[in-house]
């Protein structure tokens, strides 16, 4: 779509590729930022406007004649969902807790697989129509905006503490042992997703000889399998603890991974991408689960951006990390010894956490 966008505003591909850039770029930059307003102002209006935002600015996109025009709106719109999606994560914390939550979180990821896989068809469909059709679709988040302003009950903000005692708590928070281990599994976790993702199709074209359509077919059984997985998720975490439910899932992830570089041919490449769906399917619920168990809920809004804010930077470096080595030793290799070091990495700090536990009970005690 990129390259039909730059097209229709009479610049080259290389510059489209901008109007996915200033987006990320503008979302990455106030990450850190959102969590703070939403532990200060509450959860709800933060949401509301960035869901708003994200809604008006996305289907202004289809309306703008000008390439700068649509680059600045889609800077708002990643503003927007900066605001919108570290807020929705603490929020499910804040109204649920133990296995609901988990459960809740597990539904999330579930809806927005099963968006992720949808969107994308429904968009090229419109696409064909007109190229501005697509864009009106993110007028849908103002109802969602309306419903989450009218129905979603307020968490008061913790007034008592001034912004300097709020960062210094959050810093604190930020600074125990299992909180460090477990901000460093988000990125890790993303370091080997988006290398999968950015560089599967070359591993099941060049081992496999798959055609464009059949490595298209291997992402939809990923998403199928994480979409399936994670409604089961809360289940999971009534039998056991959340923490372990991520120490083994990022053990099946790496394994996933590992599979598909040993042996790439179509049959273990389904077989990999398949554990590898059912593994992230717990993994991401499951992780978002334990920040905000570990997180009290003056600093929780702090401590999610800032876990999102992981995820971000390992998405950024993954795909980098996973070229360099593939300059080395091929694309198989870099599957086989990235998925076993780097998910051995993600196994050794989840494990950690449920070594040092949740550092709120150390409090308590």
């Amino acid at each position: 779509m990129i390259a039909d966008l730059a097209t229709v505003f009479a610049v080259s591909e290389a510059r489209g590729g901008w109007l996915i850039v200033s987006y990320t770029a503008a979302a990455a930059i106030c990450l850190p930022i959102v969590g703070a307003l939403s532990d200060r102002l509450g959860r709800k209006p933060v949401m509301t406007a960035g869901l708003v935002l994200f809604g008006i600015a996305g289907a202004a996109v289809g309306v703008v004649s000008t390439f700068e025009t649509a680059l600045f709106m889609r800077a708002l719109q990643g503003i927007g969902f900066a605001c919108a999606t570290p807020v929705i994560l603490t929020l499910i914390g804040d109204l649920y807790s133990g296995t609901r939550e988990t459960t809740v979180q597990g539904m999330r990821v579930s809806a927005n697989s099963l968006m992720n896989a949808v969107a994308p068809l429904i968009g090229g469909l419109l696409f064909v129509y007109s190229w501005r059709t697509p864009f009106l679709l993110y007028f849908l988040t103002l109802p969602v905006a309306l419903w989450v302003w009218q129905s979603v009950p307020e968490i008061q903000p913790q007034n008592d503490w001034s912004y300097r005692e709020y960062f210094d708590n959050t810093l604190v928070a930020l600074q125990q042992k299992a909180m460090v281990l477990l901000m460093i599994s988000f990125a890790l976790r993303f370091v080997l997703f988006y290398g999968l993702i950015t560089y599967i199709s070359v591993l099941a074209k060049q081992e496999a000889a798959m055609t464009v359509v059949a490595v298209g077919v291997l992402m939809s059984v990923r998403g199928i399998a994480k979409t399936a997985m994670s409604t089961q998720v809360g289940r999971l975490s009534v039998d056991y603890d959340t923490v372990l439910l991520t120490c083994v899932s990022f053990f099946f992830l790496s394994l996933g991974i590992v599979i598909m570089g040993a042996m790439p041919n179509v049959l273990m490449l389904t077989f990999g991408i398949t554990v590898v769906g059912i593994a992230d399917g717990v993994l991401s619920p499951a992780q978002k689960s334990i920040v905000n168990k570990f997180s009290s809920t003056g600093t929780r809004g702090g401590v999610m951006s800032t876990a999102v804010t992981m995820q971000n930077i390992g998405q950024v470096i993954g795909p980098i990390i996973f070229s360099v080595m593939m300059g080395f030793v091929g694309v198989s290799q870099t599957f086989l010894t990235l998925g076993a070091s780097v998910g051995a990495l993600g196994v050794v700090s989840v494990a950690g956490i449920l070594y040092l536990g949740n550092p709120l009970d150390s409090k308590l005690s």
